[in-house]
Order: C-alpha cells, then sequence, then structure tokens
C-alpha cells in the first residue's frame, strides 16, 4: 500500500530492531521476548525512513491484541496511523483472528487516541485500572503516609528473605483470600530486590505473610509499585501505607530514582474509592488504562 509518497509494508523481528524506536520500550520487550513467533507489525515508510508502526499479537480463542500504533508528528493527521491499523487488523484476519483487543492509557484531559480508535470502528473504552504517578519528593509530603505505623506484631522484611514455608502459605491463599490478579509470583519476574519487601505477622522465621509490595524499575528513575497487597483480615485499617511508606524510604536511597508509578484495579473499589479521594492532590498524574474491542470481519474495510 502506497498514497502520497508512504509505503506500509509488513515488519520482521530482525527489522524490528532498527524501528523500535516508534513503539514503547516494554512493547518492543514483549515481542521480543514473549512472541517472537506470534507478532505482527507493519510500518509505514516515506523512502527509506520509517515514520509509523502498528504491532499486534495472536491471542487464544481467535483474538488477537494490537499493542501499539504510531506516526511520528509531523506526519500524523494524514490517515498514516489509520492505514496502519487497518493493514494489521486485516492481516490478523487472514491470519483467522476474529476480536481484536487493545490496552491503552487515556488521559482525562486528551480523549484523542480514543477518538482515533472509535473512529476505526473500535468500541468505546472501558476502564480497567486507575494509573498513578508521583515523586518521592511528593510522597515525603503526604501528611497520611508519613504518619503510617507498622500494625501491632508486624514488621517488614524484603520479599526475597520470605522462606519456603511463608511462600508455600501465600501459594496456598491464592483465589481464596488471595486475588488471583494479585498472585505475587506472578511479579517477581524482574522485581526490584532492594525494594520488595512484605509485610508478615510475628518476630519467627516462619511468621504468616499479611502483605506486600513488588516492585520494578521501568527506567533510571522511575520504579514501578506493581503489586501491593494487604490480609483482607486487616484491610480497612490502612495497613497498605506503611508497606508503602517503606518501600518509598528503601526507594529513597538510590540515586536518581526519584518517580513511581503503581496501578489500582477497578476490581477493588475500597483502593479506588481511597485514590480519587485521599491521594489524588498527592499525585502528579492519574490516568485511565483502558480496554477496547472489535469484531474483525471480512467487510469491515
Amino acid at each position: 500500500m502506497s498514497f502520497d509518497g508512504v509505503r506500509i509494508a509488513p515488519i520482521s523481528l530482525e527489522n524490528l530492531a532498527a524501528i523500535r524506536h516508534l513503539t514503547f520500550p516494554a512493547v518492543y520487550d514483549i515481542v521480543r521476548e514473549r512472541y517472537p513467533s506470534q507478532f505482527y507489525a507493519v510500518a509505514a515508510f516515506i523512502g527509506s525512513d520509517a515514520i509509523g508502526l502498528a504491532i499486534g499479537v495472536a491471542g487464544p480463542r481467535s483474538e488477537c491484541e494490537v499493542l501499539s500504533v504510531y506516526v511520528v508528528d509531523f506526519c500524523r493527521r494524514q490517515g498514516i496511523g489509520s492505514s496502519l491499523l487497518l493493514r494489521l487488523e486485516q492481516t490478523f484476519l487472514e491470519k483467522g483472528f476474529r476480536k481484536g483487543v487493545h490496552f491503552l492509557t487515556v488521559n482525562p484531559e486528551e480523549q484523542g487516541p480514543v477518538r482515533f480508535l472509535m473512529s476505526r470502528g473500535w468500541n468505546r473504552p472501558v476502564i480497567v485500572k486507575l494509573i498513578c504517578r508521583s515523586t518521592l519528593r511528593q510522597a515525603f509530603e503526604t501528611p497520611w503516609l508519613v504518619r503510617a505505623k507498622l500494625p501491632d506484631q508486624h514488621r517488614v522484611i524484603s520479599w526475597s528473605a520470605l522462606t519456603s514455608v511463608q511462600r508455600s502459605t501465600i501459594a496456598a491463599g491464592i483465589e481464596k483470600w488471595i486475588p488471583d490478579e494479585l498472585d505475587p509470583f506472578s511479579f517477581e519476574n524482574g522485581s526490584d530486590i532492594g525494594t520488595s519487601i512484605a509485610l508478615v505477622a510475628g518476630a519467627d522465621d516462619h511468621a504468616p505473610v499479611a502483605g506486600w509490595v513488588l516492585t520494578h524499575r521501568l527506567d533510571a528513575s522511575t520504579l514501578r509499585w506493581t503489586c501491593s497487597f494487604i490480609d483482607p483480615s486487616i484491610q480497612g485499617k490502612a495497613r497498605i501505607l506503611p508497606l508503602w511508606l517503606e518501600v518509598a524510604r528503601r526507594q529513597k536511597n538510590v540515586d536518581g530514582l526519584e518517580n513511581f508509578v503503581f496501578t489500582i484495579p477497578l476490581s477493588q473499589p475500597r483502593m479506588v474509592r481511597f485514590a480519587t479521594r485521599y491521594m489524588r492532590p498527592w499525585l502528579t498524574g492519574l490516568d485511565y488504562s483502558c480496554m477496547t474491542m472489535k469484531e474483525l470481519t471480512p467487510t469491515m474495510a
């Protein structure tokens, strides 16, 4: 496909490396490490210069996921993004996929990406999570955080210090008192050893685990507080706050690691209310993680 000097062509994993700047680093890593044989990508070129890129991966049950669609600033509003997305959708359709899924971050003040997707036949996005961003400076100026105290008879240890007995107890509680989406073992890979912590109820080496925060470094200045959880039996008493404070203290000891980000699933209404009512003044950003879908049909063009 070509128009006004623009050519759109499929991209192999080998050639994707040269234009990885046209997608998020995390998307490139996911494709390279997890889906090297299940991804599809198309790029837009002017001559030999890549100016746009759309990437997706195959999923189960005839579903596919669009990971990103991007066009460089000076080439936008010319239909290139629409053409990239349509070409990617057609590629998936030809491979037997019938439904597309896309997760996107939406800034409440910027609805452009939402309007773009809906103009291409995608459903109105639904909110899945809140995405909260802040800095250590903001954290240590937050009154209700710096005053947080550990519950009696509890202490914080490094996640890496958990014993096999403690880990087995956690595993036994998944899908019982621990929601599957907060299974900490799903987030261990690549977690930051220095700031990933656990709350234990007692002083001995096999004291039961009552909560945790697992973290990951996104870049030299940003830490993601990936998975936070407190035992439901002590929820509702702000017990997560001393864990967050301890993570912030440990993060402060790392030079340059000033920013942090965390998400709150809508399936955790208590935390959603806390974020929107009490956290918001102390955040540098509050965005929405959304999901949209589209039925892929031969007549969609």
